[in-house]
Protein backbone atom coordinates (compact mmCIF):
# COMPACT_ATOMS: atom_id res chain seq x y z
CA UNK A 1 0.00 0.00 0.00
CA UNK A 2 1.33 3.67 -0.48
CA UNK A 3 1.64 6.23 2.05
CA UNK A 4 -1.71 6.02 2.69
CA UNK A 5 -1.73 8.13 5.65
CA UNK A 6 -0.79 11.11 3.04
CA UNK A 7 -3.92 9.95 1.23
CA UNK A 8 -1.82 8.39 -1.03
CA UNK A 9 -3.52 5.33 -2.56
CA UNK A 10 -1.77 4.84 -6.03
CA UNK A 11 1.01 7.03 -7.03
CA UNK A 12 2.90 5.25 -10.65
CA UNK A 13 4.46 8.12 -12.90
CA UNK A 14 5.19 5.67 -15.45
CA UNK A 15 3.69 2.01 -14.88
CA UNK A 16 4.50 -0.94 -18.11
CA UNK A 17 0.96 -2.23 -18.12
CA UNK A 18 1.57 -6.46 -17.56
CA UNK A 19 0.89 -7.72 -20.87
CA UNK A 20 3.26 -8.28 -23.99
CA UNK A 21 3.64 -8.36 -27.86
CA UNK A 22 3.90 -11.79 -28.63
CA UNK A 23 4.94 -11.19 -32.32
CA UNK A 24 7.08 -8.11 -31.08
CA UNK A 25 4.86 -5.77 -33.72
CA UNK A 26 3.53 -3.65 -30.76
CA UNK A 27 5.44 -1.87 -27.64
CA UNK A 28 4.07 -2.31 -23.87
CA UNK A 29 1.34 -0.07 -22.65
CA UNK A 30 2.56 2.54 -20.30
CA UNK A 31 0.55 4.47 -18.26
CA UNK A 32 0.81 7.19 -15.15
CA UNK A 33 -1.66 6.65 -12.41
CA UNK A 34 -1.85 8.74 -9.47
CA UNK A 35 -4.94 8.22 -6.99
CA UNK A 36 -5.73 10.70 -3.85
CA UNK A 37 -7.61 11.42 -1.37
CA UNK A 38 -7.87 14.16 1.16
CA UNK A 39 -6.27 13.04 4.25
CA UNK A 40 -6.58 15.62 7.07
CA UNK A 41 -8.74 13.84 9.04
CA UNK A 42 -6.53 10.46 8.82
CA UNK A 43 -3.73 12.62 9.87
CA UNK A 44 -5.66 13.56 13.39
CA UNK A 45 -6.03 10.19 13.88
CA UNK A 46 -3.91 8.45 16.98
CA UNK A 47 -1.71 5.85 15.40
CA UNK A 48 -4.24 3.05 16.97
CA UNK A 49 -7.21 4.34 15.60
CA UNK A 50 -5.25 5.08 12.19
CA UNK A 51 -3.70 1.27 12.58
CA UNK A 52 -7.73 -0.18 12.46
CA UNK A 53 -8.44 2.61 8.96
CA UNK A 54 -5.19 0.58 7.28
CA UNK A 55 -5.67 -2.74 7.72
CA UNK A 56 -9.65 -2.34 6.98
CA UNK A 57 -8.67 -0.63 3.87
CA UNK A 58 -6.42 -3.15 2.80
CA UNK A 59 -8.88 -6.16 3.73
CA UNK A 60 -11.19 -4.37 1.48
CA UNK A 61 -9.19 -2.56 -1.62
CA UNK A 62 -6.54 -5.10 -2.11
CA UNK A 63 -8.64 -8.03 -3.08
CA UNK A 64 -11.59 -6.12 -4.94
CA UNK A 65 -8.42 -4.80 -7.11
CA UNK A 66 -6.60 -7.28 -7.73
CA UNK A 67 -9.16 -9.60 -9.03
CA UNK A 68 -10.64 -6.22 -10.95
CA UNK A 69 -7.54 -6.11 -12.47
CA UNK A 70 -6.91 -9.86 -13.72
CA UNK A 71 -9.98 -9.56 -15.54
CA UNK A 72 -8.78 -5.90 -17.14
CA UNK A 73 -5.21 -7.43 -17.93
CA UNK A 74 -6.94 -10.19 -19.99
CA UNK A 75 -8.98 -8.53 -21.51
CA UNK A 76 -5.94 -6.18 -22.94
CA UNK A 77 -4.36 -8.79 -24.07
CA UNK A 78 -6.87 -10.34 -26.07
CA UNK A 79 -7.06 -6.54 -27.95
CA UNK A 80 -3.15 -6.78 -28.42
CA UNK A 81 -3.11 -10.62 -29.89
CA UNK A 82 -5.81 -9.94 -32.33
CA UNK A 83 -4.03 -6.68 -33.20
CA UNK A 84 -1.41 -8.63 -34.08
CA UNK A 85 -2.86 -11.25 -35.81
CA UNK A 86 -4.40 -9.03 -38.46
CA UNK A 87 -1.18 -7.40 -39.29
CA UNK A 88 0.33 -10.72 -39.65
CA UNK A 89 -2.64 -11.31 -42.05
CA UNK A 90 -1.82 -7.71 -44.12
CA UNK A 91 1.67 -8.49 -43.97
CA UNK A 92 1.17 -12.05 -45.65
CA UNK A 93 -1.52 -10.46 -48.21
CA UNK A 94 0.74 -7.20 -49.07
CA UNK A 95 2.11 -7.69 -52.69
CA UNK A 96 5.66 -6.13 -53.37
CA UNK A 97 2.99 -3.75 -55.52
CA UNK A 98 0.88 -2.96 -52.73
CA UNK A 99 3.28 -1.70 -50.10
CA UNK A 100 2.07 1.84 -49.81
CA UNK A 101 -1.88 0.57 -49.25
CA UNK A 102 -0.48 -2.57 -46.80
CA UNK A 103 0.63 0.21 -44.55
CA UNK A 104 -2.36 2.42 -44.39
CA UNK A 105 -4.51 -0.55 -43.50
CA UNK A 106 -2.12 -1.50 -41.12
CA UNK A 107 -1.97 1.99 -39.25
CA UNK A 108 -5.99 1.53 -39.43
CA UNK A 109 -5.87 -1.29 -37.36
CA UNK A 110 -3.26 0.27 -34.84
CA UNK A 111 -5.75 3.31 -34.49
CA UNK A 112 -8.16 1.43 -33.67
CA UNK A 113 -6.52 -0.18 -31.23
CA UNK A 114 -5.53 2.70 -29.99
CA UNK A 115 -8.64 3.75 -28.99
CA UNK A 116 -9.89 0.61 -27.97
CA UNK A 117 -6.72 0.27 -24.99
CA UNK A 118 -7.16 4.30 -24.40
CA UNK A 119 -10.95 3.29 -23.54
CA UNK A 120 -9.87 0.16 -21.43
CA UNK A 121 -7.23 2.36 -19.45
CA UNK A 122 -10.31 5.00 -18.31
CA UNK A 123 -12.26 2.46 -17.59
CA UNK A 124 -9.96 0.84 -14.93
CA UNK A 125 -8.83 4.00 -13.43
CA UNK A 126 -12.44 4.57 -12.60
CA UNK A 127 -13.44 1.30 -11.33
CA UNK A 128 -10.17 1.73 -9.36
CA UNK A 129 -11.43 5.01 -7.73
CA UNK A 130 -14.99 3.83 -6.99
CA UNK A 131 -13.19 0.84 -5.48
CA UNK A 132 -10.83 3.21 -3.07
CA UNK A 133 -13.57 5.08 -2.44
CA UNK A 134 -15.66 2.70 -1.07
CA UNK A 135 -12.62 1.14 1.19
CA UNK A 136 -12.15 4.54 2.75
CA UNK A 137 -15.90 4.67 3.53
CA UNK A 138 -16.26 0.89 5.42
CA UNK A 139 -12.15 1.92 7.08
CA UNK A 140 -13.16 5.40 8.02
CA UNK A 141 -16.28 4.02 9.82
CA UNK A 142 -14.36 0.95 11.50
CA UNK A 143 -12.03 3.19 12.77
CA UNK A 144 -14.49 5.51 14.44
CA UNK A 145 -16.10 2.27 15.91
CA UNK A 146 -12.46 0.60 17.15
CA UNK A 147 -12.07 4.10 19.44
CA UNK A 148 -16.10 4.15 20.57
CA UNK A 149 -16.63 7.21 19.08
CA UNK A 150 -20.11 8.83 19.16
CA UNK A 151 -21.28 10.41 15.92
CA UNK A 152 -24.39 10.24 13.68
CA UNK A 153 -24.47 8.60 10.41
CA UNK A 154 -25.13 12.32 8.06
CA UNK A 155 -21.92 13.24 9.67
CA UNK A 156 -20.04 10.01 8.90
CA UNK A 157 -21.20 10.06 5.23
CA UNK A 158 -19.60 14.27 5.29
CA UNK A 159 -16.31 13.20 7.19
CA UNK A 160 -15.36 10.24 4.77
CA UNK A 161 -16.26 12.64 1.27
CA UNK A 162 -13.00 11.76 -0.64
CA UNK A 163 -11.61 13.99 -3.12
CA UNK A 164 -9.89 11.94 -5.71
CA UNK A 165 -7.26 12.91 -8.38
CA UNK A 166 -6.46 10.82 -11.08
CA UNK A 167 -4.18 11.74 -14.13
CA UNK A 168 -4.42 9.08 -16.60
CA UNK A 169 -2.23 9.69 -19.92
CA UNK A 170 -0.32 7.55 -22.17
CA UNK A 171 3.42 8.14 -21.26
CA UNK A 172 4.56 6.24 -24.86
CA UNK A 173 2.40 5.51 -27.40
CA UNK A 174 -0.37 2.95 -26.31
CA UNK A 175 0.15 0.32 -29.50
CA UNK A 176 2.71 1.40 -32.15
CA UNK A 177 4.32 -0.82 -34.63
CA UNK A 178 7.75 -0.98 -35.60
CA UNK A 179 8.58 1.03 -38.43
CA UNK A 180 10.21 -2.16 -40.60
CA UNK A 181 6.59 -3.27 -40.57
CA UNK A 182 4.36 -0.27 -40.89
CA UNK A 183 6.60 1.11 -44.24
CA UNK A 184 6.91 -2.69 -45.49
CA UNK A 185 10.87 -1.18 -46.36
CA UNK A 186 9.16 1.81 -47.90
CA UNK A 187 10.45 5.57 -47.02
CA UNK A 188 11.56 8.94 -47.80
CA UNK A 189 14.25 11.23 -46.97
CA UNK A 190 13.49 14.56 -45.64
CA UNK A 191 15.09 17.76 -47.35
CA UNK A 192 17.71 19.63 -45.50
CA UNK A 193 15.52 22.66 -45.14
CA UNK A 194 12.58 20.29 -43.41
CA UNK A 195 15.22 18.86 -40.91
CA UNK A 196 16.56 22.51 -39.89
CA UNK A 197 13.30 23.54 -39.54
CA UNK A 198 12.77 21.04 -37.13
CA UNK A 199 16.54 21.16 -35.66
CA UNK A 200 15.69 24.99 -34.88
CA UNK A 201 12.47 24.55 -33.36
CA UNK A 202 13.79 21.88 -31.15
CA UNK A 203 16.13 24.01 -29.79
CA UNK A 204 14.30 26.63 -28.35
CA UNK A 205 12.10 24.32 -26.32
CA UNK A 206 15.38 22.01 -24.92
CA UNK A 207 17.18 25.25 -24.23
CA UNK A 208 14.67 26.22 -21.74
CA UNK A 209 12.52 22.95 -20.66
CA UNK A 210 15.17 22.27 -17.66
CA UNK A 211 14.32 25.95 -16.49
CA UNK A 212 10.69 25.11 -16.19
CA UNK A 213 11.20 21.77 -14.40
CA UNK A 214 12.78 23.96 -12.03
CA UNK A 215 10.03 26.03 -11.46
CA UNK A 216 7.60 23.36 -10.46
CA UNK A 217 10.30 21.82 -7.48
CA UNK A 218 10.36 25.53 -6.04
CA UNK A 219 6.58 24.75 -5.92
CA UNK A 220 6.67 21.56 -4.32
CA UNK A 221 8.66 22.70 -1.52
CA UNK A 222 6.22 25.91 -1.09
CA UNK A 223 2.97 23.86 -1.21
CA UNK A 224 4.55 21.96 1.72
CA UNK A 225 4.56 24.64 3.71
CA UNK A 226 1.90 25.44 3.15
CA UNK A 227 -0.27 22.38 3.89
CA UNK A 228 2.01 22.75 7.16
CA UNK A 229 0.96 25.82 8.02
CA UNK A 230 -2.73 25.25 7.81
CA UNK A 231 -2.33 22.07 9.72
CA UNK A 232 -0.76 24.13 12.56
CA UNK A 233 -3.39 26.60 12.53
CA UNK A 234 -6.28 24.43 12.62
CA UNK A 235 -4.76 22.38 15.33
CA UNK A 236 -3.82 25.36 17.21
CA UNK A 237 -7.91 26.97 16.50
CA UNK A 238 -9.30 23.67 18.22
CA UNK A 239 -6.88 23.84 20.93
CA UNK A 240 -7.94 27.20 22.10
CA UNK A 241 -11.65 26.55 21.92
CA UNK A 242 -11.28 24.00 23.91
CA UNK A 243 -8.95 26.14 26.33
CA UNK A 244 -11.43 29.11 26.36
CA UNK A 245 -14.48 27.56 27.54
CA UNK A 246 -12.62 27.18 30.61
CA UNK A 247 -11.69 30.52 31.35
CA UNK A 248 -13.41 33.50 32.43
CA UNK A 249 -13.16 37.00 31.18
CA UNK A 250 -13.94 37.90 27.46
CA UNK A 251 -11.08 40.58 27.05
CA UNK A 252 -8.65 38.17 28.78
CA UNK A 253 -10.41 35.71 25.88
CA UNK A 254 -10.01 37.56 22.85
CA UNK A 255 -6.16 38.27 24.21
CA UNK A 256 -5.10 35.05 24.44
CA UNK A 257 -6.92 33.77 21.38
CA UNK A 258 -5.37 36.29 19.09
CA UNK A 259 -1.86 35.98 20.47
CA UNK A 260 -1.74 32.35 20.40
CA UNK A 261 -2.39 32.50 16.97
CA UNK A 262 -0.65 35.15 15.86
CA UNK A 263 2.52 33.46 14.57
CA UNK A 264 0.19 30.17 12.51
CA UNK A 265 -1.35 33.22 10.51
CA UNK A 266 1.78 35.25 9.90
CA UNK A 267 3.09 31.99 8.32
CA UNK A 268 0.40 31.25 6.66
CA UNK A 269 -0.14 34.59 5.30
CA UNK A 270 3.31 34.52 4.29
CA UNK A 271 3.91 30.98 2.55
CA UNK A 272 0.62 31.73 0.66
CA UNK A 273 1.74 34.86 -0.90
CA UNK A 274 5.60 32.97 -1.69
CA UNK A 275 3.37 30.28 -3.29
CA UNK A 276 0.98 33.01 -5.41
CA UNK A 277 4.49 34.34 -7.01
CA UNK A 278 6.00 30.75 -7.36
CA UNK A 279 2.83 29.70 -9.58
CA UNK A 280 2.86 32.90 -11.49
CA UNK A 281 6.02 32.09 -12.59
CA UNK A 282 5.28 28.43 -13.17
CA UNK A 283 2.38 29.48 -15.34
CA UNK A 284 4.36 31.76 -17.53
CA UNK A 285 7.51 29.20 -17.97
CA UNK A 286 5.19 26.86 -18.78
CA UNK A 287 2.87 28.91 -21.55
CA UNK A 288 6.42 30.01 -23.49
CA UNK A 289 7.12 26.39 -23.48
CA UNK A 290 3.65 25.29 -24.39
CA UNK A 291 4.33 27.75 -27.65
CA UNK A 292 8.01 25.73 -28.28
CA UNK A 293 6.16 22.95 -27.95
CA UNK A 294 3.42 23.54 -30.39
CA UNK A 295 6.24 25.21 -32.93
CA UNK A 296 7.74 21.53 -32.93
CA UNK A 297 5.02 19.84 -33.64
CA UNK A 298 4.05 22.09 -36.46
CA UNK A 299 7.57 21.14 -38.12
CA UNK A 300 7.30 17.35 -37.44
CA UNK A 301 3.50 17.63 -38.69
CA UNK A 302 4.72 18.65 -42.04
CA UNK A 303 7.80 16.32 -42.20
CA UNK A 304 5.60 13.14 -40.98
CA UNK A 305 4.36 12.21 -44.72
CA UNK A 306 7.91 11.56 -45.75
CA UNK A 307 9.31 10.43 -42.17
CA UNK A 308 8.27 7.41 -39.70
CA UNK A 309 10.56 9.02 -37.46
CA UNK A 310 8.51 12.15 -37.92
CA UNK A 311 5.26 10.67 -37.19
CA UNK A 312 6.76 9.08 -33.94
CA UNK A 313 8.46 12.30 -32.64
CA UNK A 314 5.10 14.19 -33.25
CA UNK A 315 3.60 11.43 -31.12
CA UNK A 316 6.34 12.35 -28.27
CA UNK A 317 5.53 15.97 -28.42
CA UNK A 318 2.50 15.52 -28.13
CA UNK A 319 2.51 13.66 -25.34
CA UNK A 320 4.79 16.54 -23.57
CA UNK A 321 1.92 19.22 -24.85
CA UNK A 322 -0.75 17.17 -22.69
CA UNK A 323 1.59 17.09 -19.48
CA UNK A 324 2.17 20.57 -19.60
CA UNK A 325 -1.46 21.07 -20.11
CA UNK A 326 -2.60 19.28 -17.90
CA UNK A 327 -0.43 21.16 -15.16
CA UNK A 328 -1.79 24.40 -16.07
CA UNK A 329 -5.23 23.40 -15.73
CA UNK A 330 -4.14 22.22 -11.64
CA UNK A 331 -2.49 25.54 -10.89
CA UNK A 332 -5.29 27.16 -11.52
CA UNK A 333 -5.95 26.25 -7.90
CA UNK A 334 -4.19 28.67 -6.44
CA UNK A 335 -7.05 30.96 -6.89
CA UNK A 336 -8.91 29.05 -4.18
CA UNK A 337 -5.77 28.38 -1.63
CA UNK A 338 -5.69 32.42 -1.93
CA UNK A 339 -9.45 32.63 -0.78
CA UNK A 340 -8.96 30.30 1.52
CA UNK A 341 -6.37 32.32 3.20
CA UNK A 342 -7.63 35.73 2.75
CA UNK A 343 -10.86 33.68 4.98
CA UNK A 344 -8.53 32.67 7.45
CA UNK A 345 -7.17 35.98 7.93
CA UNK A 346 -10.21 37.53 7.90
CA UNK A 347 -12.15 35.11 10.62
CA UNK A 348 -8.95 35.67 12.85
CA UNK A 349 -9.45 39.28 12.65
CA UNK A 350 -13.27 38.46 14.21
CA UNK A 351 -11.95 36.44 16.52
CA UNK A 352 -14.19 33.54 15.35
CA UNK A 353 -12.47 29.91 15.72
CA UNK A 354 -15.50 28.75 13.93
CA UNK A 355 -14.68 30.41 10.87
CA UNK A 356 -11.12 29.95 11.22
CA UNK A 357 -11.68 25.86 11.24
CA UNK A 358 -13.87 26.28 8.02
CA UNK A 359 -11.49 28.13 6.20
CA UNK A 360 -8.76 26.19 7.00
CA UNK A 361 -10.63 22.85 5.68
CA UNK A 362 -10.87 24.95 2.07
CA UNK A 363 -6.61 24.05 1.98
CA UNK A 364 -6.67 20.39 1.38
CA UNK A 365 -8.33 19.61 -2.01
CA UNK A 366 -6.82 22.41 -3.28
CA UNK A 367 -3.59 22.05 -2.12
CA UNK A 368 -3.56 18.38 -3.84
CA UNK A 369 -4.41 19.85 -6.81
CA UNK A 370 -1.45 22.00 -6.88
CA UNK A 371 0.99 19.06 -5.75
CA UNK A 372 -0.43 16.99 -9.00
CA UNK A 373 0.72 19.99 -10.86
CA UNK A 374 4.18 19.50 -10.06
CA UNK A 375 3.89 15.82 -10.36
CA UNK A 376 2.38 15.87 -13.91
CA UNK A 377 4.79 19.08 -15.31
CA UNK A 378 7.76 16.07 -14.01
CA UNK A 379 6.38 13.51 -15.87
CA UNK A 380 7.38 15.85 -19.13
CA UNK A 381 11.05 15.17 -18.77
CA UNK A 382 10.16 11.36 -20.15
CA UNK A 383 8.85 11.97 -23.67
CA UNK A 384 11.49 15.03 -23.82
CA UNK A 385 14.57 12.45 -23.68
CA UNK A 386 12.60 10.37 -26.76
CA UNK A 387 12.53 13.49 -28.68
CA UNK A 388 16.39 14.94 -28.20
CA UNK A 389 16.91 11.43 -29.05
CA UNK A 390 14.80 11.34 -32.23
CA UNK A 391 15.95 14.95 -33.06
CA UNK A 392 19.62 13.60 -33.28
CA UNK A 393 18.67 10.64 -35.23
CA UNK A 394 17.43 13.00 -38.49
CA UNK A 395 20.01 15.18 -37.92
CA UNK A 396 22.34 12.56 -38.51
CA UNK A 397 20.46 11.23 -41.52
CA UNK A 398 21.01 14.73 -43.31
Amino acid sequence: MASLQQGVVIDVPAWKVPVISRKKYLKQPEIAVNIKFSAEELKAMPDKQFKVFEQQFEKSFTPAFQKMSGTWFADMQKTIDTTEAAIDQMIKAAGSKAKEQGAKLMQTVVDKSNAALMAKCKTWTETVQKLAQAAYDSAFVAALKAMKAKITKAKIKMIAKVVFIVALTLTAAAVTIAVSVVTMGAGAALAPVVIAGILTASKALFGSAGEVLKSYDVLASTIAAVEKDAKNLGGATTALLKAMQKTAGTMDKAKAFKAALSADVQALDKHVGQLDKFVAVAQAKTSSRLKEIQALADKLAGAKKDSKEADTLEKQVLVAQKSFDSAMARLKAIDEVKAAAAEAKVAYGKLSGEAILKAVGRFAPALTLLGNAVTTASQVATPLKTIATGVQKLASAK
